[in-house]
């Protein structure tokens, strides 16, 4: 495994240690040559749209060497902050104004999502307004990859689109310059694989892939080699895909405007992943070969879960995708008035329908460790929402839903017709997301 910006092999890490002493010395005699004869000086930094900082030392009250020669030097601090965990980052943000804009300033670089992207499309913000246009996920290694700044050569870019857009966000593919690459079951024109009957008539199984209707790769030769997409078409939430994953470190995620990580402290500090499934046969067990490679211990009970990280799993006891157990990095958005609407009378959304969503991660002798979460539709809701199945959860979302119709003075009409039907998405994602984050930590 191989990283850009990620955990460097152990011995190196004295080398780069001696390095960053080095050039804290050197800046300290720099300093010191300039120091005023009355025995003060003063250390001026300006960060990004930070006003100046005018730090004063004495020889009585010396400066704290992170603080005066390192905060202010993105050369060594970036060095530091490639070698901190994500909890690290996030408790350094907690600190002071100062720390707070360096390690903001390495964060917009290294957890850049249209950095991570250009690697796959010549205009990433454009795929963007496509992602929220069509509520497609980032997930799988790529999101991985993403929250752990580590960059693995031979992974592919996973995207989960609902079934409503599948064709049209493959369309993009192929403007793109992507070949659609089909299975051995699947029709050679894309436009025709995509519209198969058992796509569409799938119950939610693509051979061991649980809530998948299918799967579309394409390929693209580049200078850095052959690029690789794989499209998978959810039957109904593209949430209800990552929850049904093999295991914890990897239920994350990206959307246009955030992106999640599910199971931060197990997945980033203690390198554990729980799994959640039943399975046991040579596919899945190459799979967590793989991601044992890559420093993860695979664990299959609570038990085997570091005792200070068992609560973070919040084993039993329903979680909301933005409470207080999850990372939520919010990206840079600057299109958000360009969304169009999926009807003419609906209003365009302004997060993706993930953003109201809940779970429960729960344990049984027979099932082992699993997610429980049901699936809520409705006529007047045009995407699927996963919602924990425990009464608290599940009703307060029903009631809300029965209530919107009921002003609107929904009927459901006897001649369907999606142009002219008026979804109620952005208006139920809001109010239950509110709900959210009022019940949930």
């Amino acid at each position: 495994m191989s990283s850009a910006c990620g955990p460097h092999p152990k011995n190196r890490l004295p080398l780069m240690l001696n390095r960053i002493k080095e050039v804290a010395a050197a800046s300290r005699r720099r300093l010191l040559r300039s120091t005023p004869s009355d025995g003060r000086r003063a250390f001026t930094t300006t960060l990004g749209h930070v006003n100046p900082i005018v730090a004063v030392e004495t020889r009585d009250a010396p400066i704290h060497t992170f603080l005066g020669h390192i905060i202010d030097n993105p050369s060594i601090y970036n060095i530091i902050f490639c070698l901190c965990p994500a909890i690290t980052l996030v408790r350094l943000l907690r600190t002071c104004s100062r720390v707070r804009a360096a390690v903001m300033d390495y964060m917009s670089y290294n957890f850049s999502v249209d950095r991570l992207l250009s690697r796959y499309f010549s205009h990433p913000i454009t795929f963007r307004y496509i992602q929220a246009r069509s509520a497609t996920i980032i997930s799988g290694s790529t999101a991985l990859q993403f929250f752990d700044r580590t960059f693995y050569p031979e992974s592919d870019l996973d995207l989960y689109v609902p079934m409503a857009w599948r064709e049209r966000l493959g369309c993009y593919l192929l403007n793109e310059g992507y070949t659609f690459s089909p299975s051995p079951k699947q029709h050679p024109t894309f436009h025709i694989a995509v519209s198969d009957r058992e796509v569409l008539s799938s119950r939610g199984r693509y051979g061991h892939l649980k809530a998948i209707a299918g799967v579309f790769n394409f390929t693209k030769l580049t200078a850095l080699g052959q690029l690789r997409i794989q499209m998978m078409v959810a039957v109904r939430s593209t949430l209800e895909v990552i929850l049904n994953y093999h295991s914890t470190c990897v239920m994350n995620l990206i959307t246009f405007d955030k992106a999640y990580c599910l199971y931060p402290r197990a997945t980033l500090e203690d390198r554990t992943s729980l799994i959640c499934t039943s399975r046991d046969d040579e596919v899945i067990e190459r799979v967590y070969d793989r991601y044992r490679e890559r420093g993860w211990t695979m664990v299959t009970s609570y038990e085997q879960v570091e005792p200070l990280t068992l609560p973070s799993l919040q084993v039993g006891l329903p979680r909301s995708i933005e409470g207080g157990y999850t990372w939520v990095i919010t990206l840079p958005c600057d299109f958000y008035n360009l969304i169009l609407p999926v009807t003419p009378r609906s209003t365009p959304l302004t997060s993706d329908p993930v953003s109201a969503s809940s779970w429960t991660l729960v344990e049984n002798n027979e099932a082992g460790p699993h997610m429980k979460f049901g699936n809520i539709t409705h006529p007047q809701l045009f995407y699927a929402y996963v919602l924990s199945t425990t009464r608290v959860m599940r009703l307060p979302a029903m009631r809300l839903l029965m209530e919107m119709a009921s002003r609107a003075n929904f009927h459901p009409p006897r001649q369907f017709s999606v142009e002219n039907h008026q979804y109620v998405d952005e208006r139920f994602i809001q109010l239950y997301r509110e709900f959210l984050n009022i019940i949930l930590p």
